[in-house]
């Protein structure tokens, strides 16, 4: 199973986002940088691998992944809260439920 807060607590103690691809220069490969123009990561290519990609998904990832990880968490909730609605038995209302969930019809 997923260490979400430990996730979300790596997430939040990289560098602040957002973060950036760039690249390549005459001096430079395809490249990550953060705020004030900080350098991240440096990517570093071979035969058949598409540095760009790779670049664009780093600098995507540090945004994505605390959304990621809250949609998780929010999901995770919603599934408790219906797994205690499902307890209450089969004659329960769909708008009771909804209101467990969050929710409105």
């Amino acid at each position: 199973m997923l260490d979400l807060p430990a996730i979300l607590k790596q997430a939040e103690a990289a560098s602040e986002a957002p973060w950036t691809a760039g690249g390549p220069t005459p001096r430079s490969p395809w490249f990550v940088t953060g705020t004030q123009s900080r350098d991240i990561a440096e990517i570093v290519g071979h035969p058949g691998q598409d540095e760009e990609a790779d670049a664009e998904f780093i600098a995507a990832a540090r945004a994505n992944v605390p959304l990621l990880v809250a949609a998780l968490q929010e999901a995770q909730g919603k599934l408790a809260a219906f797994r205690e609605a499902a307890t209450l038995g089969p004659d329960v209302p769909a708008s009771e439920i909804l209101a467990i969930l969050g929710e409105s019809a």
